[in-house]
């Protein structure tokens, strides 16, 4: 836009070399700008500034009163846009301080996550390998225990074998012959003399087993077996009639069947597994109710069986 030199004296200039006084109005005289030459705004002219020549865009052409309203205007436009500017950088700045409080506190709550998962896992390893040391034990106690248990098999196995067992009665009765002495060649007559019976205790003379049940004992004395639980398998085995203990009591068998009862507590006091008086009594009633049970299963079973048996027949 063009405006005539004659009619318009002022005008008014924003500095482009000076911040600190950014909007000036000046005469036109104070533009170096040929007077005849028509001027146009926002054009860059070379205008005085004090002493200086400084470059200028012009903004405005009037009077002096019309260039300073609206320099005034621009002046108020710029207070208002700074003082926006200071509330926003205050706002963001607020905002970046919750910003970083916010991601402080969510940063500090991954990482006591972080930790407890740690040690979460720090547990859970610690528990497996304290299972792993506890199964690695049992499993070199279950090969010791198999390893035994295959020696006893074999044991056993050659026991049975009638080609061993011939060699070792040549070979024992010549050890006999020559190294045995009167009480042991005395024990041999007592067990010749009742057939191949062997007096389970001295004690008792009368009670006798054959070789298979005591292998049968030792076996499970060298199991570790508790003397309750040999103590009840030589009972069973001595006494094998259900329907006898089934029917009485711990009383009736100690009375009627004393012998057998303290001939097999004799031999486990022999053997380092002796059986308390208590402990005694408290396997007696244990086989006569199990057998009780028994009977009792078996009757029912067979109650059953022939109602079952009538009802084909209707």
């Amino acid at each position: 836009m063009m405006y005539n030199k004659k009619k318009k004296l002022f005008i008014l200039v924003k500095w482009i070399e000076d911040r600190d006084n950014l909007y000036s109005v000046i005469k036109r005289s104070e533009l170096f700008e040929p007077i005849e030459n028509e001027l146009e705004i926002n054009a860059i002219y070379k205008a005085k500034y004090g002493k200086d020549a400084c470059m200028a865009e012009l903004l405005y052409i009037g009077n002096k009163a019309e260039c300073e309203k609206v320099i005034n205007s621009l002046i108020k436009q710029r207070c208002k846009s700074s003082k926006k500017d200071s509330i926003d950088m205050s706002n963001d700045r607020r905002c970046s301080i919750v910003s970083k409080s916010t991601i402080l506190d969510e940063s500090k709550k991954k990482q006591e996550q972080d930790n407890n998962t740690v040690e979460s896992y720090l547990k859970q390893l610690e528990d497996r390998n304290q299972l792993l040391e506890t199964l690695k034990r049992q499993n070199e106690e279950d090969k010791q225990t198999i390893l035994s248990l295959k020696d006893q098999l074999e044991m056993y196995n050659s026991i049975c074998d009638k080609d061993f067992i011939r060699k070792i009665v040549l070979l024992s009765i010549q050890v006999l012959k020559h190294l045995g002495t009167p009480s042991v060649l005395d024990e041999i007559k007592k067990i010749s003399l009742n057939n191949g019976k062997i007096i389970l205790s001295n004690n008792f003379k009368t009670v006798l087993v054959d070789e298979c049940f005591l292998i049968r004992i030792q076996m499970m004395i060298d199991q570790n077996k508790s003397n309750k639980v040999v103590f009840k398998s030589m009972m069973t085995a001595l006494i094998p009639d259900v329907l006898t203990w089934g029917k009485n009591n711990c009383a009736f068998m100690r009375t009627n069947y004393s012998d057998i009862i303290n001939a097999a507590k004799d031999f486990l006091n022999s053997k380092k597994l002796p059986i308390s008086d208590s402990v005694l009594k408290l396997c007696l009633r244990e086989v006569c109710y199990q057998s009780k049970v028994r009977i009792e299963k078996s009757l029912e079973s067979g109650s059953n069986s022939s109602k079952s048996d009538d009802s084909e027949s209707d």
